[in-house]
């Protein structure tokens, strides 16, 4: 049965009870009550027929008192004792009443009799004294009244003596009827309440055993089901809810007790499998370390040589075919990095940097990335900063820069003409280092059936197997994954009217407090020309361009009008007064004019009144032509426009020169490349001939002569000969590695009082390989494969003294300082 009717029928059971007790209760106490007014009525009754006797016989007495004042005869007396005789009868018929009024062992009873018979003994005397009076002829009334005087009095007594016996019986029996009414009461009302506290004891007792001990059974078996003691099972007490909670929890635990069993053989299987699993795991990064050691091991070698051999003088033929050679060694090194990137991702080992960088020359280097890779030469790249976010914030920097690296080449890879910007916005009024990174184009845009499996692994916009673009794949992925661990979102949409937008949110510290090497700035000289013009096509570029120059305290005008520019122009021809202005022409704009408004601008800078920059984008090798006439500029600057590459064109402005149209068309600046780190005395530990020929070109062609050493034993042997400034170190080579060779020249150095500067060159990619190295004594770390710039970098911020005497295309002097 269940436990809710249980609990119902008992409850009703124990409610009837105490209703029929209570129902007795009132009937007795009713009748009770009935009884006292029934007493308080015969009480009165009777006290009602005790004073009609009592006015009875006083009229009788006053009778016989008005016949003795009138001196009655014996007729008259006769009359009167004829009515007391009369009278006798109602006495005896209301003493008879009192009688039955009054309770049988009643006092009053006993009275009203004796009061009776006193009225029939004084009726007898007065029938004795008429007779005997009458018997002597003569009728006496005074004689008679002393004969029965004294006997009247009797009964007047009585029937005061019986009022008072009514009265103390009356309260008397009104006093055990109130005693009794308030036993009775006392007797209900305690017996209700022993059958309330007997039926909440019974409730209670079942309560107990139909709830409470199962329930404290069933928290038994949970506390032993949670502590794993599955071996005992509970006894069913009842059959109610709880009992088939019971048998539920004893089912529960014979389950749990076979799924642990079971678990049990899995873990240990599992346990088997994961070191197994371990072991391959381990076997795996040591195999994918050794193939990433062996790949990048050839493949510095060919983006490396290939490098160096675009800087000799090639046929078109030849250089096109080093090119080549060059972007597929790249493509090839970026689709190693991302194999390994992703398998660092899956197995969680990625670990994130955290310091300061600068925003504005991140974005620089991912555009100037981007446009020497780009296989077309009509793209237009250019980045906006919004004013409200920091210049400088906390963060990994370089799965950032990876991040754009691959969402700014994919963008690239899928626009064929326009232009591929990065914006840069704050996402909260509140937090200024939380912020939003957009790439847009002006490509094919993305299918919306595409939009939401294009981050996924291997999912490409064309994958078809008449695709027109390239790839694994593995870009967005693991742009998403980077974004995910940063702690943002990545998303796309697409552009109206062409065109897809990758944007992605990233939470960046704030670090304004600390110092950050601010980028390159050039400010007007004294007395020098602060005007500078753009004539630009891209809104993005001509924006950001006279941002930078407006910051650096120049005066730019803008615009993409050449009709505007032509008519600027021909107004300071006419006031010859005027300072001269730096005019900075886009190709595509220049190509567009007519000879008669290039002729202008031409006579305005021969006249010295406008200096003409043309601002050629990243790869064009066409000269630039009005009507199919050369233009010959006073200068040249490259798209994408960066601080570095204005800063020294407003340099070179600044400086004297001899004649405007003297330049190196190849680069930036006109002065010829210097040799500053000729100086140093450099030792190259590598192994691999190939990588040691690469090197030894690169430090050639920087005025160093190295010297070259094709192991760790010949390292250390090269270094007790010759103390070097510079050692180029490898990690893997026979004999000794490059950590033992390091920590042997170190030694030998402290004897020397002189360390030199080990830079460790290495194949090797492994998460915190740079930590470990840096903190075994190594002064810096290089990955293969290696090229100029990278090597140039890293002596530069080891023998900084040397950058003074650098006057190459790459490094312009310019003044430095925050923005």
């Amino acid at each position: 049965m269940r436990l809710g009717p249980r609990i119902l029928l008992i409850t009703g059971i124990f409610t009837v009870f105490v209703s029929l007790a209570a129902f007795r209760g009132y009937q007795v106490f009713g009748d009770l009550g009935r009884e006292r007014v029934a007493l308080l009525e015969r009480t009165e009754w009777a006290k009602l027929l005790a004073m009609k006797a009592q006015v009875a016989f006083k009229t009788q007495v006053q009778e016989w008192k008005n016949v003795l004042l009138r001196g009655s005869d014996a007729a008259d007396y006769r009359r009167y004792l004829e009515q007391f005789l009369a009278q006798q009868d109602l006495t005896q018929e209301l003493v008879r009443q009192l009688g039955e009024t009054v309770p049988p062992d009643s006092q009053a009873r006993d009275v009203a009799l004796r009061f009776l018979e006193s009225h029939r003994d004084l009726a007898k005397r007065y029938q004795e004294g008429l007779t005997a009076f009458e018997g002597a002829g003569r009728t006496d009334p005074f004689a008679i009244d002393k004969m029965v005087r004294g006997i009247d009095r009797e009964p007047t007594e009585l029937f005061l003596q019986m009022l008072t016996i009514i009265d103390r019986e009356s309260d008397e029996a009104l006093q055990a009827m109130a005693r009794e009414q308030k036993a009775f009461f006392t007797r209900t009302l305690a017996m209700i309440v022993g059958m309330v506290l007997l039926g909440f004891g019974i409730l209670v007792w079942c309560l107990q055993r139909w709830i409470s001990l199962p329930v404290l059974a069933a928290t038994e078996m949970a506390r032993e089901i949670a502590s794993d003691k599955l071996s005992t099972l509970m006894k069913v007490t009842t059959s109610s809810e709880l009992g088939e909670l019971q048998s539920s929890l004893n089912q529960m635990q014979a389950h749990l007790r076979e799924t642990r069993d079971e678990l049990l053989r899995a873990n240990r299987e599992l346990s088997a499998a994961r070191d197994e699993a371990l072991a391959a795991s381990a076997a795996k990064s040591r195999f994918l370390a050794n193939v990433s050691h062996e790949l990048r091991t050839p493949l510095n070698g060919v983006i490396g040589m290939s490098s160096l051999l675009m800087d000799v003088p090639l046929d078109d033929e030849a250089r096109e075919i080093a090119d080549t050679i060059l972007k597929s060694g790249r493509l090839l090194s970026k689709l190693i990095n991302d194999v390994l990137d992703f398998s660092k991702l899956e197995a969680d080992r990625m670990v994130l940097e955290n310091i300061p960088f600068e925003l504005e020359s991140l974005l620089e280097e991912v555009m100037a990335l981007a446009a020497s890779r780009s296989p077309v030469d009509n793209l237009y790249f250019g980045f906006w900063i919004s004013p409200d976010v920091l210049p400088v914030v906390t963060g990994d920097r370089v799965r950032l820069q990876q991040i754009l690296n691959n969402l700014v080449s994919n963008a690239v890879k899928f626009t064929p003409d326009g232009a591929v910007e990065i914006h840069v916005d704050r996402l909260s009024a509140d937090d200024r280092g939380h912020l939003q990174f957009s790439v847009l184009d002006t490509g094919i845009g993305i299918s919306p059936e595409k939009e939401e499996a294009i981050f996924d692994l291997f999912t490409q916009e064309d994958d078809s197997t008449t695709r027109r673009f390239g790839g694994t794949g593995l870009g967005l992925p693991i742009c998403r994954k980077l974004v995910e661990i940063m702690g943002g979102r990545i998303d796309v949409k697409p552009r109206s009217p062409r065109g897809s937008c990758f944007y992605f949110d990233v939470k960046f510290p704030a670090a304004s407090s600390v110092q950050v090497s601010p980028g390159p700035m050039v400010r007007p000289a004294l007395g020098q020309t602060r005007r500078v013009w753009l004539l630009m096509e891209n809104t993005i570029v001509r924006r950001s361009t006279a941002g930078l120059l407006n910051r650096w305290g120049w005066e730019p005008w803008a615009s993409d009008n050449p009709d505007l520019v032509v008519a600027r122009t021909e107004e300071n021809l006419s006031t010859p007064s005027k300072s001269p202005a730096v005019l900075i022409c886009d190709e595509v704009l220049i190509e567009r004019m007519n000879s008669t408004a290039w002729a202008i601008l031409r006579r305005a800078a021969d006249r010295q009144i406008m200096v003409l920059v043309i601002c050629r984008r990243m790869g064009r090798k066409d000269p630039v032509t009005v009507d199919q006439i050369p233009a010959v500029p006073d200068r040249t600057l490259f798209q994408p426009v960066t601080r570095l590459g204005l800063a020294a064109l407003l340099q070179y402005l600044s400086s004297p020169r001899e004649k405007p149209h003297d330049q190196d068309k190849g680069g930036a600046s006109p002065v010829a490349e210097g040799k500053p780190f000729s100086s140093l005395r450099t030792l190259v530990a590598e192994d691999n001939p190939v990588n040691t020929l690469l090197v030894q070109k690169i430090l050639r062609k920087m005025g160093i002569d190295p010297v070259c050493a094709p192991d760790g034993v010949a390292a250390i042997e090269a270094y007790e000969k010759e103390p070097f400034d510079l050692i180029l170190m490898d990690i893997n080579m026979p004999r000794l590695d490059g950590e033992q060779a390091a920590n042997e020249i170190r030694k030998l150095a402290s004897g020397i009082g002189r360390q030199p500067r080990i830079i460790v060159l290495t194949a090797n990619v492994r998460e915190g390989d740079r930590e470990h190295y840096l903190a075994l004594g190594m002064d810096d770390y290089l990955r293969k494969p290696l090229t100029k710039d990278d090597l140039i970098a890293a002596l530069l911020k080891q023998f900084p003294h040397l950058s003074e005497s650098r006057t190459s295309p790459d490094s312009v002097q310019v003044s430095r300082g925050s923005e």
